[in-house]
């Protein structure tokens, strides 16, 4: 999990820590984490590293080319909660505003939003 505003993590392991990591990931103070590919181990354990690991095995000129780059495993959020979000409808013209952490992107957010628009359109 990774702490809100912050490129800090820690492991979950064992039953309490699920039951409270669960309760601060519902609070917006943690988020699930996944890997940046870099030089080094994972720290992931258990399903998740496994899980992590496997995915890496499938891409492996992927990870080499990120480890001869000279990149650092990291990890980032899985998850973004955008802040300040508004839609103004007056006017011409609609007008989307937001707020996202240093390392999000606007355009991932708005592919997001018309992504479950059309999902959740009737047809």
């Amino acid at each position: 999990m990774l702490l809100d505003g912050s490129g800090s993590f820690f492991l979950v392991e064992g039953t309490d820590e699920v039951a409270e990591a669960e309760a601060r990931r519902a609070r917006g103070d943690c988020h699930p984490s996944g890997p940046l590919w870099g030089r080094g181990r994972l720290p992931s354990r258990g399903e998740a590293g496994e899980l992590e690991q496997r995915i890496a095995a499938n891409h492996p000129l992927f990870c080499e080319g990120l480890e001869h780059a000279g990149l650092e495993q990291e990890r980032r959020s899985l998850r973004l909660l955008p802040q300040a979000l508004a839609l103004d409808l007056e006017g011409g013209d609609p007008v989307l505003s937001f707020e996202l952490p240093p390392g999000s992107y606007a355009t991932v957010l708005l592919r997001e939003l018309v992504d479950y628009r059309d999902a959740t359109r009737p047809r």
